[in-house]
């Protein structure tokens, strides 16, 4: 959510749609028809699953670290996803929100 706050995010989201509805249609492929069946993917006509699940992944490793990134450069967008220096700085903090 605070990433679509900030100025210039734009070819994020949009890297974001294109990547959202092929991950589906993989996930429910792979859900339909199990490994082991030797099956070839029909999508992209007939290109590998495997390399259809290398380039999904590539993609989601890319738009993470460029979200990061992004995120990272804009001190707005620290504090609006809520991030707080006091649990690293005081370890009585730490100690309180990691043991519950």
């Amino acid at each position: 959510a605070a990433l679509l706050q900030l100025p210039g995010t734009f070819p994020l989201v949009l890297f974001l749609s294109a990547l959202g509805p092929p991950s589906c249609v993989r996930l429910l492929e792979w859900f339909l028809y199990t490994s082991g069946r030797s099956n070839v993917s029909q999508l992209l006509g007939g290109t590998s699953h495997h390399h259809i699940d290398n380039v999904l992944f590539l993609g989601w490793s890319l738009l993470f670290l460029a979200s990061a990134l992004v995120l990272l450069h804009h001190p707005r967008a620290v504090r609006l996803a809520g991030w707080r220096q006091e649990p690293f700085v005081d370890a009585g903090a730490w100690c309180r929100l990691s043991f519950r």
